[in-house]
């Protein structure tokens, strides 16, 4: 296939190739309801992909320019030059006449095809480093992904805890508002319990609760924003559904079984194993390029001048009027020992770089997917203990809230036991974020998404 085709059809392949998961042209805003959807959406649209993608297209060109190696090659070389006149009666060719005031011009052609037979290997080996460079390609892209996954998962939940949090700081504004209220109407009662310290102090609490309020919309506007700037889309086209962030903590297995899952799994140990083997398939199409390509060949040479007589004796060669040509087996051979010997290095030092990364990725792996089992095991512990203390402060908070109002504690105790209420409620909905995050990079570090985990 010309290559002007196979870049078409692959652009073609890319921009149509797969049904869209966002309208182009619409008012009607994508409802993203899990994260899982919200990757779907950014396979197909992040920026960073898509350039993935175009790398992933021109490995592709190289395989079929190695593959035209084995098609015919054709050397043509054809000029025009005036020279001056020269005749002959053909049967002397001692008795000649030249005349240097009559000029003409004279014709040439050379050509040969040569039609490849057997290359030592160089079109082979060629496509194979144009192969593998395609799948080291396709596995630096999956590592992307596995990345942006991470950033979505962290962007998702992260929108969700500070809509829950905000939900929270909107109730407990609502609570604050009552008091103030009624601490009011007691004090226009000249009730002896509350004073004005106490209204002031509801006041502050109020003004730092707003402060609050808004820092809560700040990040959840920016945590919508980063999360369409990784889906690659506009943040106008998204809108996303407000979910709940309980969930419950997954069973983890033995440390060991996640450590072998992501040797396995890891997009980056394939992709320097392919990009090992891609430099040592490129080392020996350039070894292969010392050697000629043997093949059938055809060969013409003609020129022609009509200020030069046609000589036409088997003996004699004449330059200026003759046809001639042959076909068999020929060859090429184009050597060039100092580039290709440099070429033939550079590739076997980037294999030993290659190898150096895998030893370096084998154990840098297992260590990043333990500290995020730890880190995994740490969140669900704490998680436990954060629904234990909700239950203590949440007692605290009723009871402080009764003696203010039966007159036998003042505003200060209450405000108290209000915010460590808050507070444990928001460090319970922290954990519960955490728990996500954790299990989103433990996912990363082996490669998966979170649904593998056992619920």
């Amino acid at each position: 296939m010309p290559l002007f085709l196979l870049f078409f059809a692959a652009t073609l392949f890319f921009l149509y190739g797969h049904p869209p998961l966002v309208a182009a042209k619409t008012n009607v805003p994508l409802v993203i309801v899990s994260p899982e959807q919200a990757f779907e959406v950014a396979l197909q649209h992040n920026p960073e992909l898509k350039e993935k993608n175009w790398a992933i297209i021109q490995y592709k060109i190289k395989e079929e320019q190695a593959k035209q190696a084995l098609l015919p090659q054709v050397n043509m070389l054809g000029f025009v030059a005036p020279v001056y006149s020269a005749q002959t009666d053909g049967r002397d060719l001692n008795n000649y006449q030249i005349d240097y005031y009559k000029w003409g011009p004279v014709l040439s052609f050379q050509g040969n095809i040569l039609q490849p037979i057997y290359t030592f290997g160089q079109s082979y080996h060629g496509r194979e480093a144009a192969r593998w460079g395609q799948f080291a390609m396709r596995r630096e892209k999956a590592k992307r992904a596995n990345e942006i996954r991470k950033e979505i998962w962290d962007y998702f939940w992260g929108f969700q805890l500070a809509a829950d949090i905000l939900g929270l700081l909107e109730e407990a504004k609502t609570i604050l508002e009552e008091l103030k209220t009624k601490a009011e109407e007691m004090a226009k009662s000249a009730n002896k319990n509350v004073s004005v310290a106490d209204l002031s102090r509801i006041k502050l609490f109020q003004s730092k609760l707003q402060e609050q309020i808004l820092d809560a919309r700040y990040k959840q506007e920016l945590a919508s924003h980063a999360l369409a700037r990784t889906m690659g889309i506009d943040k106008k086209r998204i809108q996303l559904k407000r979910l709940s962030l309980r969930i419950s903590p997954p069973l983890l297995e033995p440390l060991e079984y996640y450590v072998q899952l992501g040797i396995e799994n890891r997009p980056e140990l394939h992709q320097i194993q392919a990009g090992i083997h891609a430099n040592r398939e490129l080392g020996k199409m350039h070894e292969s390029s010392l050697y000629p390509v043997i093949g059938v060949a055809t060969q013409i040479d003609a020129s022609y001048s009509p200020v030069r007589s046609y000589i036409g004796h088997p003996a004699v060669q004449d330059p200026y009027n003759h046809l001639r040509g042959g076909a068999g087996i020929g060859f090429t051979w184009r050597l060039n020992f100092g580039e290709t010997n440099a070429k033939i290095k550079e590739t076997q030092i980037k294999v030993k770089e290659f190898q150096s990364k895998q030893q370096f990725a084998r154990l840098a792996i297992p260590l990043e997917i333990h500290k995020a089992y730890l880190d995994l095991k740490k969140a669900i512990q704490v998680l436990k203990l954060s629904t234990q203390d909700i239950k203590v402060a949440q007692r605290w908070a009723r009871i402080a809230q009764m003696d203010y109002e039966a007159g036998n504690q003042p505003a200060k105790e209450l405000i108290e036991g209000l915010a460590a209420y808050l507070q444990v409620r928001a460090e319970l909905k922290q954990r519960y974020y955490h728990v996500h995050i954790q299990m989103a990079e433990l996912g990363r570090t082996l490669g998966q998404n979170t649904l593998f985990l056992k619920r």
